[in-house]
């Protein structure tokens, strides 16, 4: 096990910095794709985060449902029951990759 610090790091993202565990948190909160994806990038300035953006990639790659995909999905089932062709739902998601999956 390799313990990775964040504490001090930041990140560029839409033109300003941002501390490292707030970009990582809100992919994780997205989905797993979209931290799989966060990992990806952050790989690019650094490599240390390799071996866990593929470990993150293949459980992404191996868990297609989350739990908040399997949760909406039954919700979704439920309004149409109930009220037929008189309900909408509209989803907010930060992170293309959660909208992906």
């Amino acid at each position: 096990m390799q313990v990775m610090t964040l504490a001090d790091q930041a990140i560029e993202a839409e033109g300003r910095a941002v501390p490292v565990q707030v970009s990582l948190a809100k992919a994780l909160l997205s989905s797993p794709q979209a931290l799989a994806a966060q990992l990806r990038n952050m790989v690019r300035t650094r490599p240390q985060f390799e071996k866990l953006a593929d470990a993150v990639s293949a459980f992404a790659d191996g868990n297609p449902v989350t739990a908040k995909l399997a949760y909406l999905s039954e919700l979704t089932a439920t309004l149409k029951k109930d009220a037929g062709a008189n309900w909408r739902i509209l989803i907010f998601t930060e992170r293309t990759e959660t909208q992906k999956a």
